[in-house]
């Protein structure tokens, strides 16, 4: 349960010289780190024991919870690192919050022709959004062909937000994405990890990760997913499909697949259609491996060797891509 908790009090109390003295600790509830502390004295005869007790618990509470007080300020601080610098930089967020929700490629050069120019500012955010839309281009293939040059690029603008901001989610986003796409495990689970410890009961953020962790690595994100969802059962259409995979990975039945397929209703990315078109035709779900044929066509994937391509270009581990393709030729 404390890991749920934002942030601990702790007091010790001494007394000496006819004063009470009372140190006080305001601890990060997550890691245990001190984020403040501070004295407080008050003489013993000025009242009874109660008395005394109300009147240190006051000031402590003043301190800490009152409208501009510690924790006032390090929240402001929290939200001052996720905030972008310009109205720009906004816009952006928004029109890529947009093509995640699509997968459109207008919808894709919009968001990411926007980024790329708030990036010009320095502003962490936006060169951490200008990455993260530049390996989604590189995965999904709306870059042209494969650039190597182009993946750099991106590895070098989330390493650029990271250093200029190692506090902003969407920063740590970028970092622990361009980490998997590198084939850099330790550096994904060392900065996904401040993600999970100071966003614990955030979806996205969780989701974000288990996605990662369970297709780019070795690493367990199932925990991390069911934790996620647990938080927000209809926050994420990713959910049951990587429930799906993770099904078929250990070799239940063919009615589990299929019900945790049929979790999920909204838009996924292309790659994970392709995933979810591979498992309902695996499990004897034509109409809906069909009804993903026809999602992916819209988006411009109109055979298999596109299918194949996205396999090839998304940031999985080979066992992931490995076991994808064998799907596709056992159906």
């Amino acid at each position: 349960m404390i890991g749920r908790v934002d942030y601990i009090v702790r007091n010790t109390a001494q007394a000496a010289k006819g004063k009470l003295a009372v140190w006080t600790l305001l601890t990060d509830g997550k890691t245990g780190a001190v984020l403040w502390s501070n004295r407080y004295e008050t003489p013993l005869e000025a009242a009874g024991i109660f008395d005394l007790q109300r009147n240190i618990a006051a000031r402590i509470a003043s301190d800490i919870g009152r409208p501009r007080g510690i924790i006032a300020s390090l929240e402001y601080t929290r939200i001052a690192n996720d905030s972008f610098r310009s109205s720009e930089g906004i816009d952006c967020y928004l029109r890529a919050f947009r093509f995640s929700s699509t997968f459109d490629r207008a919808d894709y050069r919009e968001a990411h022709a926007c980024a790329e120019a708030a990036s010009k500012t320095n502003d962490a955010n936006a060169l951490a959004l200008f990455a993260v839309l530049e390996l989604a281009g590189e995965s999904f293939g709306y870059n042209g062909a494969p650039s190597s040059e182009r993946r750099a690029m991106a590895v070098r603008l989330a390493d650029q937000a990271f250093r200029l901001n190692d506090l902003g989610s969407l920063p740590r986003m970028a970092s622990y994405a361009a980490a998997i796409c590198e084939g850099d495990e330790e550096r994904f689970r060392r900065i996904s990890g401040l993600s999970v410890r100071d966003y614990p009961n955030n979806p996205a953020v969780l989701f974000d990760v288990a996605q990662r962790a369970i297709l780019g690595t070795s690493a367990e994100g199932i925990a991390l997913l069911e934790r996620a969802h647990k938080l927000n059962p209809v926050s994420d259409s990713t959910y049951g499909v990587l429930k799906a995979f993770d099904a078929f990975q250990h070799s239940q039945d063919d009615e589990t697949i299929l019900n945790a397929l049929n979790l999920g209703s909204a838009t996924l990315s292309p790659s994970l259609q392709v995933i979810e078109m591979a498992l309902r035709a695996h499990v004897g779900d034509q109409n809906g491996a069909e009804r993903m044929r026809r999602s992916l066509q819209v988006l411009g994937f109109t055979q298999r060797s596109d299918y194949l391509d996205l396999i090839d270009r998304v940031c999985w581990t080979k066992e992931v891509k490995k076991t994808i393709r064998q799907l596709f030729a056992t159906n």
